[in-house]
């Protein structure tokens, strides 16, 4: 299944055009920081956990570690999709296809000042199936990504894996169109 592969979705798009959005977060966010807020920022992020600092899940093989609290885009930005990132049917196993784009995607990450910044992987599932399962099986696709990611030689320490599951569907779509099924990063 094709993640991102329908007419709602961006078209594809080249290493320099994932590059511009990625800065125009980076700026952003450093914006919001700037700005002083009586508001805080996880206050208006979908989150179901108590503890904010505690991961949900940590493979220690792996060292990759998916947090509960879903990243937004910084204001006057959206999610930049990953549409060419493919995975097994109902797995978090990437087509060898999708491990050649995210090597890709690597060298753009690796090369961009992140100022501190983090690149979130969040991944997403319609809505067909259990709630459970499929926030389940968006956090190990989003584990996929950030694992071929530092492979491709991303400092772990600059990527962060989220699962939304089917709770985030693209604006306008029916939760059920296969189009929800996607990954996306937002810088952090």
């Amino acid at each position: 299944m094709l993640l991102g592969n329908s007419e709602t979705r961006a078209q594809e798009m080249s290493a320099e055009d994932i590059k511009a959005l990625i800065e125009a977060q980076v700026t952003a966010r450093q914006q919001e920081r700037s700005v002083p807020s009586s508001t805080n920022e996880r206050s208006i992020i979908l989150n179901n956990s108590q503890d904010y600092n505690k991961p949900l899940y940590q493979n220690p093989a792996q060292q990759v570690v998916s947090r509960p609290d879903v990243p937004v885009a910084p204001s006057g930005t959206k999610p930049i999709p990953l549409g060419k990132i493919a995975f097994e049917f109902g797995s978090d196993r990437l087509t060898s296809s999708s491990l050649l784009a995210l090597g890709r995607l690597a060298e753009v990450v690796i090369n961009i000042d992140l100022k501190g910044h983090v690149v979130a992987v969040v991944g997403h599932t319609d809505s067909v199936g259990s709630a459970t399962s499929n926030l389940s099986l968006s956090r190990r696709r989003a584990m996929s990504v950030v694992r071929a990611m530092t492979a491709a030689g991303v400092s772990l320490d600059s990527l962060e894996a989220y699962g939304a599951g089917a709770r985030q569907p693209i604006p306008g779509t029916d939760p059920a169109n296969p189009a929800n099924r996607r990954v996306e990063i937002v810088v952090k």
